[in-house]
């Protein structure tokens, strides 16, 4: 018989993710769009379990934070890429960019938490 499991963790254990943390100072993880239903068996609440596992901080950067999401104490910081309410059309249109830029203040923000 068979047996219910994630299949976000079971892809993390095959992609012997678990393994690949060992040393990492920082997991960085995202999705579109956060909300209460990540920390419930979405892909980056189950690979930020994984790595709080392995002792390694998660963070998380998304398109869109939603206001008060409970992100059950998965993550060391999450960051919204969307700085602006714009209509939709905009925000995708930016999604590219705003993701680089996001992810540049994050790597810099590491770099300094690393060095001190």
């Amino acid at each position: 018989g068979g047996k219910a499991q994630s299949g976000a963790r079971m892809i993390a254990e095959l992609l012997e993710l678990p393994a690949k943390l060992q040393g990492a100072d920082f997991l960085i993880t995202g999705e579109g769009r956060t909300d209460s239903q990540t920390a419930f068996g979405k892909l980056p609440a189950v690979v930020a379990e994984i790595a709080q596992e392995a002792g390694v901080p998660a963070v998380l950067l998304s398109g869109s934070l939603e206001t008060g999401a409970d992100l059950g104490g998965h993550f060391l910081a999450a960051f919204s890429t969307v700085t602006e309410n714009l209509p939709l059309e905009q925000i995708l249109a930016a999604a590219r960019p705003n993701l680089k830029r996001q992810a540049k203040n994050l790597a810099s923000i590491l770099k300094l938490a690393k060095s001190q």
